[in-house]
């Protein structure tokens, strides 16, 4: 196996070309672990925070469709009897009283709602801006 001094030196030559790409392969591969590791770090934290936030949002989420709801409802039921007001078959009578009575409490409860809205929708456009920032590995914009 052991040849000439020159067969030798050729081989140790390669075997440490070898060593060598090796060497910076395995460097390469460390400094791409450690950044994946970090990646992954950021990734547990997010979702964490996900986790939490997603749950606030649900919870939001579903007062904001009960509320919504609710007041379909009642709108409904209002626009309804307007309509037989509008059309004579029933004279106004307390019933009307309170739907114009009602009326402002129906605006605080819109206003209500807008707001509700309007903070749900910041909170979900945060998230997602949050998860795009992850996705496209820029660095968080939220903390």
């Amino acid at each position: 196996m052991i040849g000439s001094r020159k067969e030798i030196q050729a081989k140790i030559g390669e075997l440490r070309r070898d060593y060598s790409a090796w060497h910076e392969e395995h460097r390469r591969w460390l400094r791409e672990l450690a950044r994946w590791r970090q990646e992954q770090d950021r990734l547990q934290a997010l979702l964490y925070k996900l986790e939490h936030i997603l749950d606030e949002e649900d919870r939001e989420f579903e007062v904001l469709m009960d509320s919504i709801e609710n007041h379909e409802k009642l709108l409904n039921a209002n626009e309804k009897t307007l309509e037989f007001y509008l059309q004579g078959e029933q004279e106004p009578s307390e019933s009307f009283t309170h739907i114009v009575e009602a009326h402002e409490k129906q605006k605080a409860w819109e206003e209500k709602l807008t707001r509700l809205h309007d903070r749900l929708q910041t909170l979900h456009a945060a998230i997602m801006e949050e998860l795009h920032a992850v996705l496209e590995n820029r660095p968080e914009r939220r903390s």
